[in-house]
């Protein structure tokens, strides 16, 4: 829960000749999962540098896309009789390749967590299945699970779900660092993507479920692919760019009780210079407003959105004893927030603000609190020391792009 944002990898696949061979005595091949543009031949394999990319970004952790029925790890359910299960090649076509160990050490080195995605695969149907997730489990330790598949088209005792999601727990390391998806089960059908039920999240597929306007009847994590976030936003608006696009639903999302998980492949050709460039701006600008993100709580006691009284789009986040009032545009030189009762001695902050004194001054005001961002315009005479902030030319600092924080302490009473 105090991660908010992950980077979702799509794995590596098999190349076509590997593909062509497993279905040579299958029949026709199912051309939905013939992901050609994800093979482990069509790019150069570089964990190292997807690692450093969810470091950058400022992801908390990283979910790797194992597959099914090729899997990108050497399990020792491959290739025996009666197994579905073939291990991809490595880059340079050595069998049974560690795509999976090869990247989680990477991901780890940096402090990050590591998950997976695993196609969840009927039991009875796929008998070395359930054996090969258990593998899985036990080898890497993810410290979260996402499914996919099967994970709805029977019912939980079918699935045997239960008794996954049981191992699960019961052989982490640290089971309190666990998390899996609720969605094991046709029973949940009805429920899928709108609340949690016996999981520890939701997941919300962005592109069919609008965003939410209210605090999430448990925790979600919200997917959304890295070319397709530019095409809807949070606020039903005309978007302003990937990057603000990708920031407001990484705020709002939080706002309301749940993560941002951005996808990409692991190969994206000549798209991935754009998507590193994309997503490193997040990290720049969580790097000023990391702390109105990580490991903060919605506002239970007020509301998660709302708008100045000038239209600006808020989104509201807590921790500990302030609000953190995040702003879609920037205010000017001052703001109207409604609904907002501040008690006497509040402090108003604007997060990354580097002024001498970086408080905010501020007015009761009959529709709500009116905040002040003094701004002089002139320049200070003689050298700049520009590390002194003190010494710099203008009193206003504009701390970054997309979206400004305000913090409130202690947290203000919501009033009608």
């Amino acid at each position: 829960m105090n991660g908010k944002l992950g980077l979702f990898i799509y794995g590596v696949a098999p190349a076509k000749e590997e593909w062509r061979a497993y279905w040579k005595k299958r029949g026709k091949p199912n051309q939905k999962y013939n992901y050609q543009w994800l093979a482990w031949n069509s790019g150069k394999w570089d964990p190292k540098g997807l690692a450093k990319l969810a470091e950058d970004m400022g992801a908390r952790y990283l979910v790797f896309g194992i597959g099914y029925p090729f899997v990108n790890y050497p399990s020792k359910y491959a290739n025996v009789k009666e197994s579905e299960i073939r291990v991809v090649r490595g880059p340079k076509g050595q069998a049974n390749y560690d795509y999976v160990g090869e990247i989680a050490r990477e991901v780890r080195k940096r402090g990050l967590k590591f998950g997976t995605i695993y196609g969840y695969r009927h039991p009875g149907k796929h008998p070395f299945w359930f054996k090969s997730m258990k593998e899985v489990i036990d080898i890497y330790q993810p410290k979260t699970l996402w499914w996919d598949d099967d994970k709805l088209s029977y019912s939980a005792e079918q699935l045997r779900s239960r008794e996954m999601i049981a191992y699960y727990y019961n052989h982490l390391k640290k089971p309190e660092e666990g998390a899996t998806e609720d969605a094991l089960g046709s029973h949940k059908i009805k429920t899928f993507g709108l609340e949690q039920h016996h999981g520890d999240w939701f997941r919300i597929e962005a592109r069919y479920k609008p965003a939410r306007e209210t605090i999430a009847k448990g925790y979600y994590i919200r997917y959304e692919e890295f070319f397709k976030a530019d095409w809807i936003t949070p606020t039903n608006e005309q978007p302003k760019g990937l990057v603000s696009t990708y920031l407001q639903w990484l705020i709002h999302t939080t706002a309301h009780n749940g993560n941002l998980e951005l996808a990409i492949s692991w190969n994206n050709g000549p798209y991935m210079p754009l998507m590193k460039r994309q997503l490193r701006q997040v990290g720049d600008w969580l790097a000023v407003n990391g702390e109105a993100i990580y490991g903060t709580r919605p506002w239970r006691a007020g509301k998660p959105q709302g708008r100045t009284t000038s239209k600006i789009h808020i989104r509201y986040t807590t921790k500990k004893n302030s609000l953190y009032a995040i702003l879609f545009g920037w205010p000017g030189t001052s703001l109207t927030i409604p609904n907002l009762a501040f008690q006497l001695g509040t402090k108003v902050e604007m997060l990354g603000r580097r002024v001498p004194d970086s408080s905010l001054n501020w007015v009761a005001e009959k529709k709500g609190v009116k905040i002040i961002i003094p701004y002089t315009g002139s320049a200070s005479s003689g050298p700049v020391n520009y590390a002194d902030p003190s010494k710099l030319v203008y009193k206003t600092v504009v701390p970054c792009d997309h979206a400004y924080s305000i913090k409130i302490t202690p947290i203000p009473k919501w009033v009608k």
